[in-house]
Formats: C-alpha cells, sequence, structure tokens
C-alpha cells in the first residue's frame, strides 16, 4: 500500500509539472500573439500614414496648381511661387 500512494504522489507530481509546463508554453504562445498583434498594428500604421503621406502630397499639388493658374504662363515656375507655397503650409 505504501508503494501505491507513493507512485501515485510521483504520477501527481508530474502531472502538476506537465500543468506547469503548458502554462509556460501558454504564456510564451501569448507573448508570440501580442507581439503578431504589436507589428499588426504598426504595419497598420505605417499604411495610414502612407495614406496620410499621399492626401498632403495631393493637397500640396492642387494648392500649388492653384497658384500656379494664376501666373500668364502656368508652367512658368518662380522661387517666389515656393515661397508663397510654403507660408501657407
Amino acid at each position: 500500500m505504501k508503494w501505491l500512494s507513493h507512485v501515485l504522489k510521483k504520477d501527481e507530481h508530474d502531472w502538476v509539472k506537465k500543468i506547469e509546463k503548458d502554462d509556460g508554453e501558454e504564456n510564451k504562445a501569448k507573448s508570440i500573439l501580442n507581439q503578431m498583434q504589436q507589428q499588426l498594428i504598426d504595419m497598420l500604421n505605417m499604411i495610414w500614414l502612407s495614406h496620410l503621406h499621399w492626401i498632403a502630397f495631393l493637397t500640396n499639388n492642387s494648392i500649388y496648381e492653384s497658384f500656379n493658374s494664376f501666373r500668364p504662363y502656368p508652367n512658368d515656375i518662380h522661387a517666389d511661387d515656393h515661397n508663397l507655397i510654403l507660408e501657407y503650409f
């Protein structure tokens, strides 16, 4: 009987170790998922910022074209046009 209780305790101890090991793997998996989530958020932020960059670029072009449309020759670019655009922003 003493031998049986010793075996049961040993098995129970191994089972507890396995649960603790599984918890460690679960924590590792959660850590990996958190890292992946952060990378996804970073990628979405970069995509959003690139869209903002294009919006700003298109806005700058339309403002630049509107300033150029007042000149008799719209393709004639002068330094004071650039300064006027820079002062606008």
